[in-house]
């Protein structure tokens, strides 16, 4: 009789054990390490979903692209440590900035995306604005807190299905902000910029902020 009870104590215990892995192994597969953001592969699942579901209701579907301006002087000039505070950091701002229906993951790297669905251009951009602005306010401490203070900026690209006819896959979706993205990342000066049919945000041109992060720039996909 004893014997049996330790048995079934000891399968317990490996049943315990076996259901912590796999929920270590669930938040793996879902969950960036360093951010505790969703990681790419649970983004695209995602927008696969949510793509197919803008689709068949009509809606609206707005992809926001982020990178972290000269993240590698971060790196370098601070050490790994302060940047991965600073990328903990900044996922922490976007998830702040956003709603509980928004998908805030890390791309990869420095690149972040939130996807928002039912949203239109116009309030893509605006919180695109928003985290673009906490971030820049934001102090951010290297690795022995309180000092350094580091300062960043972001670039961001937007973009919006259906309102670009090229947009006709979720992969899509993902080129045009990137597109986006990437002309923000060229441009000298702040501004938004959109071909949709949806009133553009004002031109900006800002000076730069403390420390040595320049290049706030934000675009909206053609």
């Amino acid at each position: 009789m004893l014997k049996k009870r330790e048995v079934f104590r000891a399968l317990e215990q490996a049943n315990v054990e076996l259901r912590h892995a796999n929920e270590r192994m669930a938040r793996l597969i879902q969950y960036d390490e360093k951010t505790g953001l969703y990681n790419y592969r649970h983004f695209m699942e995602r927008l696969a979903d949510e793509f197919k579901r803008a689709r068949r209701y009509g809606n609206r579907l707005t992809l926001a692209m982020f990178d972290i301006d000269h993240f590698k002087e971060v790196n370098d000039r601070f050490g790994h440590p302060a940047g991965d505070r600073v990328l903990k950091g900044f996922g922490e701002i976007m998830v702040r900035s956003s709603r509980e229906t928004d998908i805030i993951a890390r791309y990869g790297g420095e690149e972040f995306v939130a996807l928002l669905p039912q949203t239109t251009a116009v309030h893509g951009q605006r919180l695109a604005e928003r985290i673009r602005r906490v971030t820049e306010a934001e102090r951010f401490h290297g690795a022995d807190a309180p000092e350094p203070i580091i300062w960043i900026t972001v670039s961001a690209g937007v973009a919006t299905f259906p309102l670009n006819d090229r947009i006709q896959r979720p992969e899509d979706l993902v080129k045009a902000a990137d597109d986006a993205l990437y002309r923000a990342k060229e441009a000298e000066t702040a501004r938004t910029s959109t071909s949709a049919p949806c009133p553009p945000l004002a031109d900006r041109a800002l000076s730069s902020g403390a420390g040595d992060a320049v290049g706030r720039r934000i675009l909206a996909s053609d």
